[in-house]
């Protein structure tokens, strides 16, 4: 008798499997944490946000502003190099990620990492310039710990979680990507890596992937 329940259980479940169906224009991006401080506060609030809220998306960005815009930056961010990396990265996430396109965040020191899906844009107006360089200096400093100051960043994005795993069950590659300090990334390139991370069965860009996942015992 028990074994007829399991059949039937099996049976079940293969005629109810379903292949997860990835959107072929679904885009891959890495948003950090600024060294995990905010990482608790965006996974518990379902959001993402990236810094220099000097840009809104009201900000009119165009090849004859973007020098005006540049000084602006180097003058409320003396640390900042390179002014129009830190534009090109505001553009990307008020514009490029899509609703659907696949987040990945990582907590400090990359030893945790959340993926999820993006929702959409929103700003907290309240957060000017003054309230993110106070909250940023003082992570700078070292003169807070991680979770006792909120994300001061205007420019967010909700977020739906999928999964967290920990960094040692990541693809090598992915990893390796995963470890630069941009505040944020495109990771396309890494696309199969991050869904073979994700699902075990997934059809992506016209391919059906099968993902087996091995692991090795290990011996003293």
């Amino acid at each position: 008798m028990d074994c007829k329940i399991n059949e039937n259980r099996i049976l079940n479940a293969i005629l109810n499997f379903e292949i997860k169906e990835i959107d072929s224009e679904a885009r891959f991006w890495m948003i950090r944490t600024k060294k995990g401080y905010f990482y608790d506060e965006f996974i518990a609030n379902r959001f993402v946000a990236v810094a220099w809220n000097v840009i809104t998306k009201d900000t009119v960005i165009s090849e004859q502003t973007k020098g005006i815009i540049a000084n602006r930056i180097l003058t409320d961010y003396p640390g900042i190099k390179r002014p129009t990396t830190a534009i090109n990265k505001c553009v990307s996430f008020i514009n490029e990620i899509k609703e659907n396109d696949i987040i990945v965040i990582p907590s400090e020191g990359s030893r945790y990492i959340t993926f999820a899906r993006a929702g959409e844009y929103y700003e907290e107006k309240e957060n000017t310039v003054e309230v993110e360089k106070t909250v940023i200096d003082s992570i700078e400093n070292n003169s807070v710990l991680i979770n006792e100051i909120a994300c001061p960043y205007l420019k967010r994005r909700r977020i739906d979680i999928i999964m967290t795993v920990k960094s040692e069950d990541l693809n090598p590659n992915l990893f390796r990507a995963i470890s630069n300090h941009h505040g944020i990334s495109n990771l396309d390139g890494y696309a199969k890596n991050i869904l073979s991370t994700i699902y075990n069965v997934y059809t992506y860009k016209n391919d059906i992937n099968i993902v087996f996942n091995v692991k090795k015992n290990r011996t003293n």
